[in-house]
């Protein structure tokens, strides 16, 4: 980080010197002191606007939802930056603005009472998308920390956005209103249906329905009705084309037709076999 002034950059290891130097001489206007902020952070925002006069810092990570060492390392950043100073006393250390963490916070104020632009639509339309937290959003939208910063400030302020900590991590979202804002549509879910290229056969066997892709039927096993003397007629009606007298005759002839289907080879085997003894032992072969 590097203090500005009359267009040369100082180190922020000298910065305290030049400042504490430049007072004394009466040579430069703080007031005209302007600090490189591009890297400052929505976080650091938040802090400098949660900051009280004489802030303890060992309690102060109570507000900011973080542990007491995540807490004292912000602090230290922001020190660092010049944008609070700390005052160690005995048992506690207070913390409190410097005169240009209130310019920087007087600056966002300021910027927060802004209308809404195209940079806080993208901001929306991002966080809409996915994004949560300061660094995905700088990494989406690929701009300056302290621009992004400055802008979300503005989005919290107006209600468009709402942000919870957690160990000094700031994870973002969407009120109703910034949702609204974006004009976000959710994409539509298409159903893929799969066609089948090969024509479609049905396929009737006694006592199934159609066949269908993926779709198991119970196929009837004729034989086993049959042999349990079960009525079968009521399965076979829907594939016949007129009704049926269901007889005791009919029942007879049907079943001896199937097993002379079934076993009609094996019989005539038999029978031919049973012939030729017998015609042997009458011609005397046998």
């Amino acid at each position: 980080m590097f203090l500005k002034y009359d267009g040369y950059q100082i180190n922020n290891n000298y910065c305290k010197r030049v400042v504490d130097y430049c007072k004394r001489l009466g040579e430069l206007d703080l007031g005209e002191l302007v600090e490189d902020t591009k890297d400052i952070t929505f976080m650091e925002l938040i802090v400098l606007e949660k900051m009280e006069k004489n802030t303890i810092i060992d309690s102060f990570g109570s507000q900011i939802n973080s542990s007491f060492f995540d807490t004292a390392g912000l602090m230290g950043t922001l020190q660092v930056k010049n944008l609070i100073k700390i005052k160690p006393t005995v048992g506690r250390s207070i913390a409190d603005r410097t005169e240009l963490g209130e310019k920087i916070l007087a600056e966002a104020t300021k910027k927060s009472k802004e209308s809404i632009d195209e940079l806080d639509h993208a901001i929306l339309r991002t966080t809409a998308s996915g994004a949560r937290t300061f660094g995905g959003l700088l990494s989406e939208l690929n701009i300056r920390g302290g621009d992004l910063s400055y802008h979300l400030y503005k989005l919290v302020q107006q209600g468009y956005i709402d942000y919870i900590i957690r160990n000094i991590e700031v994870f973002i979202s969407l009120t109703e209103a910034g949702f609204k804002l974006t004009g976000f549509v959710p994409k539509k879910v298409i159903k893929k249906v799969e066609i089948s290229s090969e024509p479609e056969e049905k396929q009737l066997k006694l006592g199934i329905e159609e066949k269908k892709p993926g779709i198991k039927t119970e196929e009837t096993d004729v034989e086993k009705v049959i042999k349990s003397g079960e009525d079968i007629t009521s399965k076979m009606l829907p594939y016949m084309g007129e009704k049926v007298q269901l007889t005791k005759w009919y029942k007879m002839k049907n079943k001896a037709i199937y097993y002379l289907k079934k076993y009609g080879g094996i019989i005539f085997v038999f029978i031919a076999v049973a012939l030729i003894i017998i015609i042997a032992k009458f011609l005397g072969f046998i």
